[in-house]
């Protein structure tokens, strides 16, 4: 399991900004979209 996360809370990496990544960390990957910001088509694509 890889675990990154742009804001600190506890685990994982911190610092990683998942829309600007350019290769694949993982096989598959689980997140949870901020759907109110606008940004859910940017996480799809």
């Amino acid at each position: 399991m890889i675990a990154t996360d742009l804001n600190d809370r506890g685990h994982g990496t911190v610092g990683v900004d998942f829309l600007m990544q350019s290769a694949m960390r993982g096989k598959h990957i689980i997140t949870n979209p901020p759907y109110g910001s606008g940004l859910a088509d940017a996480f799809i694509e």
